[in-house]
């Protein structure tokens, strides 16, 4: 009987911590797949910003043989110098406001490359235990099983016994 009852606390137990895997694989699919989308997002708007960085360095090559000083030279007027001067830095500042962002990406997606590896090999690792475990309950069932039958055959002939002992005292 203390056996049944060992058995039946093992299966509790170990029913527990299957459900516990479960939950873990169900979280970590949530989180390979929130991990993808934003990954995806990344590479497409990281795609978009180097082809725009390339057009920006084909200009920047096609008209190179302008440096900024000579743009500014060719102004005709302080007014136009100031303007041109204006434009000049508003160029830069979004070149590199997009390169900063383009680095930014790359970063990103680094990170989400190594998430999505980490929770890929986590849940991989949960349902390789919870096979073990479901396993393992299939066993703590059978053995529940047969010291549930064993029990029962104890208690049958023990009452047979007292049966018995009950007849001879008649």
């Amino acid at each position: 009987l203390q056996e049944l009852r060992r058995v039946e606390n093992e299966l509790g137990v170990t029913q527990e911590l299957v459900t516990t895997l479960e939950d873990q694989i169900a979280e970590r699919s949530r989180e390979i797949e929130t991990t993808s989308e934003q990954l995806a997002r990344a590479q497409d708007e990281l795609a978009v910003k180097r082809q725009l960085l390339a057009r920006r360095l084909r200009s920047i090559y096609t008209l190179g043989r302008y440096g900024n000083f000579q743009i500014l030279l060719m102004a005709d007027s302080f007014a136009e110098i100031l303007g041109r001067y204006k434009y000049l830095r508003l160029v830069a500042e979004q070149d590199r406001r997009l390169f900063d962002r383009i680095e930014r990406l790359e970063t990103m997606i680094r990170r989400n490359r190594t998430a999505l590896e980490d929770a890929r090999s986590g849940l991989a690792e949960a349902r390789e235990e919870r096979v073990e475990q479901v396993q393992s309950l299939s066993a703590t069932e059978r053995e529940r099983a047969r010291a549930l039958t064993q029990v029962k055959s104890q208690r049958s002939e023990q009452l047979e016994a007292a049966e018995a002992l009950e007849a001879e005292t008649r």
